[in-house]
């Protein structure tokens, strides 16, 4: 999440969609009295005032409407604000496999061929966030995307969530596409007043290169009932993929 009082911006970071390459992308044109939250890491080479407070409010993943309430109308209306969505088939499996490399390499988990009951697994970060339990819990992908745990986990939540309203309207001035990027990104950056180059950060790694293959016709009826507002609003279709 980026707000930029020297460009006038915000930049809201949906999970997994392309936000850790946005924000390295843009991070060479902003000021000191401008706020980046990236993970754990919050950055503003002066940090102190009206900034020290904006970030106390705030998250690497605060939806719009939190940073709206923290910036006030005037500020929000007057900066150009923007985000990017994922298709929500594509973000599903972006998600699992996350979880599966934390497991793989991180060796104080169980060995992902004998997983043990949830209820033995500790209960602190990794290990406790739900995306994880889901997991855990869970033989295959069917299972995980079902999970009550999964539920739970705020990057598997529907995107308009994070950039809608309480009546459904979107907040941020632009949309971009991940699926897009390389067309919706130059708009950005002529929004902006900059050229920044975008390179792929953090990419997740795949069993499976066809995303037809994480997909029998069950899932994908659930998955469309459960991300309805998303295909909606940012006009995805089970077409896109299938």
């Amino acid at each position: 999440m980026i707000v930029s009082h020297s460009r006038k911006f915000i930049f809201v970071h949906l999970h997994k969609c392309a936000g850790t390459s946005l924000t390295q992308a843009l991070r060479p044109y902003l000021s000191s009295n401008d706020l980046v939250i990236a993970g754990s890491q919050r950055s503003g080479d002066v940090i102190a005032g009206d900034l020290a407070q904006l970030q106390s409010q705030l998250h690497k993943h605060s939806p719009a409407e939190r940073i709206s309430q923290a910036l006030g109308d005037a500020v929000w209306n007057s900066y150009f604000s923007f985000a990017f969505v994922r298709h929500p088939l594509d973000r599903l499996v972006s998600l699992y496999e996350f979880f599966n490399r934390v497991l793989v390499n991180n060796p104080l988990l169980p060995d992902p061929a004998n997983r043990e009951p949830v209820c033995n697994i500790p209960d602190q970060p990794p290990w406790n966030w739900p995306g994880m339990r889901a997991l855990l819990s869970t033989g295959d992908f069917a299972g995980f995307i079902r999970s009550e745990f999964l539920a739970r986990e705020q990057g598997a939540s529907r995107q308009t969530r994070s950039l809608t309203d309480k009546s459904g309207d979107l907040l941020v001035d632009f949309v971009g596409k991940v699926e897009n990027i390389a067309d919706d990104w130059p708009k950005i950056c002529a929004q902006l007043g900059i050229k920044a180059t975008l390179s792929v950060e953090n990419r997740s790694a795949r069993r499976f290169a066809d995303l037809r293959k994480y997909w029998s016709r069950e899932d994908l009826e659930f998955a469309a009932r459960k991300y309805r507002e998303d295909f909606e609003l940012f006009g995805y279709s089970i077409d896109d993929i299938f």
